[in-house]
Parts: C-alpha cells; sequence; structure tokens
C-alpha cells in the first residue's frame, strides 16, 4: 500500500453532514478514529476549507539513488525518455528494478521507462533476462509478462536476450501471456539476431496442436514477422503456404506480413492476387491488395490486371491500391487514367483519388469529381469533397460548376458543393 495519504480538512464535515452517517453512529466513530490516526490538520488560524493534499512520507523511507521511493514514482509519470534527465535517471531506475521487495507494479513501472529510454538504459537487458528466467516461479510468472514487454521496448537493442525469450515462447507450461509477450519482443529484436526470426518461423511450422491457444500464438507469430520487415525474407515460402489457411486470420496476417517484407516478397504475387479475387472476407482482400502494392514490380503488374476485371469490387481494390505503390511509373498512371472511365463510380472516384497521390495533377481528375458530388452514396461524395478540397487551388475551374450545384434539385448535392464552394473560396489560393 503506498505511504501518501489523501486527506481533506472536508472529511469529517462531509460525514457529519451525511443523513446515512447520522444513522450509523457506530460507523462514522470507526472511519473518524482512523481518520484522526492519517490526518494532519490545518493550522487553527486558517479558515482555509478547500482541497489539501498531505503527504506522510516516513523519516526512515529509503532512497535510490538520492531519491525517495516517492519521487520516483512522480518522476516516471513526468520524464521525457529522450532528455538527458532520461540518461542521468537509469542508475536509480535499475534499483529500483533489483529491488525484490518492493511491489510488482513499481518494478514494472521502471523496467517499462527504461525500454522507453533505449539506448542510454541498454545494461538494463541484462537484468530483464534474469529476470525472465527466475528461478521462483511465482515470481516468474508475475515478471516475465512486463519484463519480455520491456525488451521489446528496447528492440534490437535487446538482441542478447533472443534465448530466453525463445525458450518461453516455446514452453507450452507457461502461461500464454508471456508467450504472446516474447512473440513481440523476437519481432521488435528482429534481424538484428538472425535466432530471432529463426525462432518465430520454426515456431509458425511447428505442430503446436489446434487450440484456441495454439491458434492466437501462431497468429501473433506471423504478426511478430510483419514487425521484423525485409529481414524476414526466408519466412515468405511459409507466409505464402499460409495465405491458403483455413483460418481467416491466418490469411490476413499473412497477406499483411508479405507485404511488410516488401520486394524479397514479390515471388507471393500471384498468391496474393488469388486472395483479392476469391476471398471470402473483406478484410482479406484489402490486405492482400494493399501487400501487393508493396512488393515491388511483380505485385504492381499484378494489380494493373486486377484493375480490368469483371468483379467492380476487385477493381476499386485495385484502384485503391494503385494509390499506394511506392514507387509509381507511367504504366501504372495509364492504368489509372484508363479506369477513370469504368462504369462504376466508385471504381472512378478510387482511381482519382489514385491518380492525385501519385502525380498531383488535379485537371484530370475534376469531372470525376464533380461526378462524384452528385452520387446517391452518401460515402462517395464526402470522398469526393475531401478530395476537391485537397486539390486547393488546382480546384479552381470547378468554382462555375460547384454554384450550379448549389442549386441542384436534391438537397444533399445541394449542401455538399455549398460547404465545398464555401471551403474554396475561403482559402487564399482561391480566392477571386
Amino acid at each position: 500500500m503506498s505511504k501518501l495519504q489523501l486527506v481533506t480538512v472536508r472529511h469529517f464535515n462531509w460525514y457529519e453532514g451525511c443523513a446515512a452517517v447520522q444513522t450509523s453512529r457506530v460507523l462514522w466513530c470507526v472511519m473518524a478514529a482512523v481518520s484522526v490516526c492519517l490526518v494532519t490538520v490545518a493550522p487553527a488560524c486558517s479558515d482555509d476549507l478547500t482541497l489539501k493534499r498531505v503527504t506522510v512520507a516516513p523519516a526512515d523511507e529509503p532512497e535510490y539513488d538520492g531519491l525517495t521511493l516517492s519521487e520516483w514514482r512522480e518522476l516516471m509519470k513526468s520524464l521525457d525518455f529522450q532528455s538527458p534527465a532520461a540518461a542521468k535517471a537509469v542508475p536509480g531506475l535499475l534499483m529500483l528494478l533489483q529491488d525484490c521487495d518492493l511491489p510488482w507494479f513499481t518494478r514494472k513501472q521502471a523496467a517499462l521507462t527504461l525500454g522507453r529510454i533505449g539506448q542510454p538504459a541498454e545494461s538494463a537487458v541484462t537484468v530483464l533476462r534474469s529476470l525472465l528466467m527466475s528461478d521462483d516461479p511465482v515470481e516468474r510468472e508475475a515478471i516475465a509478462p512486463w519484463a519480455a514487454k520491456a525488451l521489446a521496448l528496447f528492440g534490437p537493442l535487446a538482441a542478447e536476450a533472443t534465448p530466453e525469450l525463445e525458450l518461453i515462447l516455446t514452453d507450452v507450461s507457461r502461461p500464454q501471456i508471456d508467450r504472446l509477450c516474447c512473440v513481440e519482443a523476437l519481432g521488435r529484436i528482429g534481424g538484428a539476431r538472425a535466432e530471432a526470426v529463426s525462432a518465430l518461423i520454426n515456431f509458425i511450422q511447428a505442430d503446436i496442436g489446434h487450440t484456441h491457444e495454439a491458434h492466437e500464438l501462431q497468429c501473433a507469430a506471423v504478426d511478430g514477422l510483419a514487425l521484423v520487415g525485409p529481414q524476414a525474407a526466408p519466412a515468405v515460402p511459409i507466409l505464402i503456404r499460409l495465405t491458403s489457411d483455413d483460418s481467416e486470420s491466418l490469411r490476413k496476417n499473412s497477406a499483411v506480413a508479405l507485404g511488410a517484407i516488401g520486394p524479397p516478397s514479390s515471388i507471393a504475387a500471384e498468391a496474393l492476387a488469388e486472395l483479392v479475387l476469391f476471398d471470402e472476407l473483406p478484410e482479406v482482400r484489402e490486405a492482400a491488395a494493399t501487400s501487393l502494392a508493396s512488393i515491388g514490380d511483380q505485385g504492381v503488374e499484378a494489380l494493373h490486371q486486377l484493375l480490368t476485371d469483371q468483379d467492380m469490387t476487385v477493381r476499386r481494390l485495385a484502384a485503391e491500391s494503385l494509390g499506394k505503390v511506392i514507387r509509381p511509373n507511367q504504366t501504372t498512371t495509364d492504368a489509372l487514367l484508363e479506369a477513370l472511365m469504368d462504369t462504376d463510380l466508385v471504381v472512378r472516384i478510387a482511381a482519382a483519388e489514385s491518380l492525385w497521390r501519385t502525380n498531383r495533377k488535379g485537371e484530370r481528375i475534376l469531372s470525376t469529381i464533380l461526378d462524384a458530388l452528385t452520387s446517391e452514396d452518401r460515402q462517395i461524395r464526402i470522398r469526393a469533397y475531401r478530395l476537391l478540397l485537397d486539390l486547393g487551388s488546382q480546384a479552381e475551374p470547378v468554382i462555375p460548376m460547384l454554384k450550379r450545384l448549389t442549386r441542384h434539385e436534391r438537397r444533399d448535392v445541394r449542401q455538399t458543393a455549398t460547404k465545398a464552394l464555401d471551403r474554396l473560396l475561403s482559402s487564399p489560393a482561391t480566392e477571386d
């Protein structure tokens, strides 16, 4: 329990006036007696009855590198982790972390603070490794999750903790939360230690059963590979296999991970395109389309082909994802310009958004935006409105048409056009 006691001079007045308490004088007396032991009364000459906070700190409260425990708790709440003061706080924080007599939440706060400080606190990694493998099973169970979380905050600096993290991950006797936290830490360590990536790959391939917990861990391990990024390239064949898994979560996570790995996943273009075409879950299809934009030329080529598919949803996903291509070329621009003539307005507005992102030339998309402003679909009108405002001065040529739309027969169109016109005319770049 904290040694800080919060009391007020009004404390007694409230209970004295409380009808419920007056009906129970015994309860009042007990509470008053306890409170008298804790309260420091304001000077008798003071008439101030406002709320007062009184700190009662024992004279023998231990200090850690010159500060009391109470002072450390306050400091950890307000510390700027990138400041010189943070580096100076490391010795004291290490003392808190290693004091087994302190409450677990204080040690946890110290550990996470050290992890956020990063490189100046790198010496904490050795301490955290030992805490993960404590001989005391009760202490180990309480400490392991936040120790692994702190190591995850250190990221690549925690590379030397890889053996302990892998050992816990593969230990079926350890609590699920311990193992999940270790997955995150291994992912954050990533390519700083090859064994960290191998540990995640081996775990995904291992036969760990078909329980809910096993599935959750496997999904987390795939997420961990996404954290690793390009250095998780050895996992690409496994992730491609998982895009055909019965589990919706594994298919989605694998698609995301392939995109995070980037160009080393170029051989996954066909598998990702199949997800866009055939998967029953919208979020899986979206994740696959987004990843195609991140894996290089083969992924971009697959999106070009998807842009001509008979399914409107496939074309929309392809048009949206082409706006996320890292290095768009003329072929991409030409494909999106062709998509501006699509039979479906949602595909056309998606193509317009992507063209604006990739080449910032507004004149080619103005007519599509005007069409979308009159759509009966509210979401399409919103997208057109936002895109028009984003164009800024390049939207000037459509101001006369917007004025006409303010007299449109439909109220929702009039409102959208009026708002867009007001915003554009109030901008210095488009003022008359």
